[in-house]
């Protein structure tokens, strides 16, 4: 993961409940998240490859209008990713105690 100064929505792209206002508004929370742009640092181990079509890539301007072709709901990569960064651990027991997992000493 890559942290960066801020995430930012813009007025102007965000407008409303459309699925491209939508598709942004999710975008930025998922950087929130530790996700990056594909391509853009590095892959959590076992998600996608950094060209697989996804809602963390560069998305459509409000301008661009039917012509985008980017995806605007979430993808197969994202889902795998969100999963694979969220999801118990292996021998993990979904557990906690003070907000921390309990996972299984590797021997």
């Amino acid at each position: 993961m890559t942290y960066g100064a801020r995430i930012g929505l813009v007025d102007t792209e965000v407008i409303g409940t459309d699925q491209r206002s939508i598709a942004k508004a999710i975008h930025e929370v998922l950087h929130t998240m530790g996700e990056e742009h594909p391509g853009a640092g590095l892959r959590v181990p076992g998600t996608g490859s950094a060209s697989a079509a996804t809602i963390m890539g560069l998305g459509c301007s409000q301008a661009s209008g039917s012509s985008c072709t980017a995806p605007e709901t979430l993808q197969a990569d994202d889902i795998d990713t969100i999963d694979t960064l969220f999801s118990p651990q292996s021998a993990g027991s979904c557990n906690f105690v003070n907000d921390y997992e309990l996972i299984a000493a590797v021997p």
